[in-house]
């Protein structure tokens, strides 16, 4: 399973396996990481905010880490706007953009 903004029940992602424990993986085939030596495999994908919304409640720690290769961008704009966001107590992201402006992805999912 991968969380991603929306539910789908198969998405192709792609792993890199350049070498023992890969670089990589990505939604987007075409992301660096994974470009030239990749095994596609079939994920389902879980929408970050009824995971949450299903499996915390107020009063729990919750900590997210979001390290996805530029698709943050995609997620956050959802998460900023949905009662979930309350849920998250810590917020851990890995900036994939570069520069100082909105860096969304092609929305591969």
């Amino acid at each position: 399973v991968a969380v991603y903004m929306c539910d789908k029940e198969s998405e192709t992602f792609h792993l890199d396996v350049s070498g023992p424990g890969g670089w990589g993986s990505a939604l987007d085939g075409n992301h660096e990481a994974v470009r030239s030596t990749t095994a596609n495999v079939q994920v389902k994908l879980m929408n970050l905010m009824r995971l949450l919304t299903e499996n915390a409640q107020l009063g729990d720690t919750v900590v997210v880490k979001m390290d996805i290769e530029g698709a943050e961008w995609d997620i956050l704009p959802c998460l900023a706007q949905s009662p979930a966001a309350r849920l998250i107590d810590t917020l851990y992201l890995e900036n994939h953009c570069a520069g100082d402006h909105w860096c969304p992805t092609t929305g591969q999912a």
